[in-house]
Formats: C-alpha cells, sequence, structure tokens
C-alpha cells in the first residue's frame, strides 16, 4: 500500500511550501518516479497578524484534504500517470520539472504553475496541449501586466520556466510538436540595479543607526557581496585567518549550494568581531525588520534612493569595478557562474558615467 505523508520545506521570505511525500514512489511520465508532490501551497513561519494565522490553518485544512483524496485515489489506482506520457496531466509535468530546481528556482516555478491552473489549462493532458492552450497561458500573463498585477520581469521569468518545461517535454518526447516554436517570450523589462556610490556608503557608515546589528550585516555585505542568506548561514568554521596575515571566507552559497572561496578585507573582517562557535552572526532582524531598520537608516542618512539590503551586494559590484577591478574578477567574488550576470553591473556603471557626462553643457 502506497502511504502519503504531508510535509513542509522552507522555501523564501519567511515561507514554508507543502508537498506529499508518496512511498513507495509513484510512476511519473516516461517510466520516471517521484516521491514528491508539491501543491502550490504555502505557510507563514512566523505569522504575525490574525489574516496570516487564518491564512495558515486554511491552507492546511486544504492540504490535507489534497492529500486524504490522493490517498483514496493511490488506493484505487487512478492516480499513476502512463508511461508514454500523454495522460499526464500539465501541471503534473510542471511540478517534476519544478522539483529538479533548486528550492528557491523550484519555489519560483510554483507560483508559475499556479498561474498556469488559475489560466484553465493546469488539468489538460499533454496530449491535449497545444500552441492555443500555451497562448491562452501567454495572454492570462499579459491580463496581469496590463492591470499592473505583475511585474514585467516576472511575467517574463514565468512565461521563460514554462518554455523551459516545454522544451523538456519535447525533448523526452513526452509531448510531438516543439511548442516554444510557436510563440515568443515577453521581453525583458528594465533591471533596477540600485546601488549606493562611495560618498553616500561613507555617509551611511557615519550615520547613528538604532540597530548595531543591521549596521554590521549591512556594511559587511557592502565589502564582501555576501547575499542576507549567507551572512545567516556564515559559520565561524568558515572565517580563514591565513600566515601572511589576509583572510577569507570558505562557504557553500544558499542559493547555488555552490562551495566558493572569498577574500575579504581586514575591515571586513573587523566588522564580523571577535571569533567564536556556531554562527558568526548569532541573530540578524528577520526580512521585514531589517528592510524597515535600513529605510529609516538611509532616510536619516539623507540618501534620496530606495535601497534594500540586497542593494549592498549591488553596490560592492559597481563600487569594484569603478575602482577598476576587470569583470571577471569581480563575478568570481559574486560567485557568479557566468560572466554575463555580472555584465548588468558595467552597464549600470556606463549609464551612471553617461548621465554624469550630460551634466556638463555649454552654450554652442
Amino acid at each position: 500500500m502506497i502511504k502519503v505523508k504531508l510535509r513542509k520545506k522552507a522555501i523564501s521570505n519567511g515561507r514554508t511550501t507543502l508537498y506529499l511525500d508518496f512511498w513507495p514512489p509513484v510512476m511519473l511520465s516516461l517510466g520516471k518516479e517521484t516521491r514528491r508532490e508539491f501543491l502550490g501551497l504555502y505557510l507563514y513561519d512566523k505569522p504575525k497578524s490574525g489574516a496570516d494565522k487564518q491564512h495558515n490553518r486554511q491552507t492546511l485544512d486544504a492540504a490535507e484534504t489534497i492529500k486524504a483524496t490522493r490517498q483514496i485515489e493511490l488506493q484505487s489506482n487512478a492516480y499513476s500517470i502512463k508511461r508514454n506520457g500523454f495522460e499526464c496531466q500539465l501541471v503534473d509535468f510542471l511540478e517534476v520539472q519544478a522539483a529538479k530546481r533548486t528550492p528557491q528556482t523550484g519555489g519560483q516555478w510554483m507560483y508559475m504553475i499556479r498561474h498556469v491552473r488559475l489560466c484553465g489549462i493546469g488539468a489538460l493532458t499533454m496530449a491535449e496541449l497545444d500552441v492555443n492552450k500555451c497562448l491562452q497561458f501567454k495572454e492570462h500573463l499579459q491580463r496581469l501586466l496590463d492591470h499592473g498585477k505583475l511585474k514585467q520581469n516576472t511575467a517574463s521569468n514565468y512565461l521563460s520556466y514554462f518554455r523551459t518545461a516545454l522544451r523538456s517535454a519535447y525533448r523526452e518526447q513526452v509531448i510531438s510538436e516543439n511548442l516554444i516554436e510557436r510563440f515568443d517570450r515577453f521581453p525583458e523589462g528594465k533591471t533596477n540595479r540600485e546601488y549606493l556610490t562611495l560618498d553616500e556608503l561613507n555617509r551611511l557608515a557615519g550615520t547613528p543607526t538604532r540597530s548595531p546589528v543591521t549596521k554590521r550585516v549591512v556594511l559587511f555585505s557592502a565589502l564582501t557581496g555576501l547575499r542576507i542568506s549567507d551572512i545567516r548561514a556564515l559559520q565561524w568554521s568558515s572565517v580563514i585567518e591565513h600566515d601572511d596575515g589576509g583572510f577569507s571566507l570558505y562557504y557553500r552559497q544558499v542559493k547555488t549550494k555552490k562551495d566558493e572561496r572569498l577574500p575579504i578585507s581586514r575591515q571586513a573582517r573587523v566588522l564580523l568581531g571577535d571569533r567564536g562557535e556556531g554562527a558568526v552572526f548569532t541573530w540578524v532582524p528577520e526580512h521585514s525588520t531589517l528592510g524597515d531598520n535600513i529605510a529609516l537608516w538611509v532616510k536619516r542618512a539623507g540618501i534620496q534612493k530606495h535601497i534594500t539590503m540586497h542593494c549592498f551586494r549591488h553596490t560592492f559590484a559597481t563600487l569594484q569595478l569603478s575602482a577598476g577591478t576587470d569583470i571577471y574578477t569581480v563575478s568570481k567574488l559574486l560567485g557568479h557562474s557566468n560572466v554575463k550576470t555580472t555584465q548588468i553591473y558595467a552597464k549600470v556603471l556606463d549609464d551612471s558615467k553617461r548621465a554624469a557626462a550630460e551634466r556638463v553643457r555649454i552654450e554652442l
């Protein structure tokens, strides 16, 4: 007898996604097996308001209902998916593809899958999927864009994930036509990489703040380029002091799961404080509180920019490039696997230089 259990998995922004765990695994298309079915449902880890608590209760009830339904289906052998893939539902195939991604990217795929359901094509079998149904999904995203309910890059990413799944379906012979050749991507919106200049960063550092840990975390990110997820996870065992007096971090990126070696400056090492055991930053404010602390601090410093925690990673990159560090070195310092990802910072810097050049005008 197949057993079904409801399990939880941490995702971004203080949330937990829910999924079903099957044992033994259930059969998917092309003879593949899986133990997981992601439900596209999430809970707040620390519900603050009554609405958040009600959301958690209702979501758990819905998940338990799905679990009970799935158990009955499995007992009657109604949930098995045919090996040739044609009786596999679109959402089932998409969820299998989502499970192959990193937790963070997989979470974004689950949001895409939610919109596939909302637009009315989720229950289609792969055999029923055609270009008109794909365009139905794209038009759904376009309507949300037109009404300001999705940002351009978000819609572009969702359609890109969908196209990636279709490419895999064609390659694995789950569908007989390469559907991505029949409809185009969304154009990507302009990515705003907000950052601080060196003068602004020094002004911020010299401005008093009520949260010393926020100041340490922010300045450490600006000096190293580390994401907040990696700062939270940083252990003293990862902080290496070399015989020549230099310092490095040997750590695994939370986002990519890649091992990294990052040289850091003496000033960055000072921000870490005295060596201890376990986590370097034993407590960091949660995401929303950290954002509020930064916004208030930036305002007190008289800086008229919308600055978030991630902007200090952008600040590190742009300041390194403006100081003359070559883009390949900056790419390695940021832990990028492809230098193309880093090139956006060079473009931001070029735009800034171009704007500066336009400020000087003479009468001709």
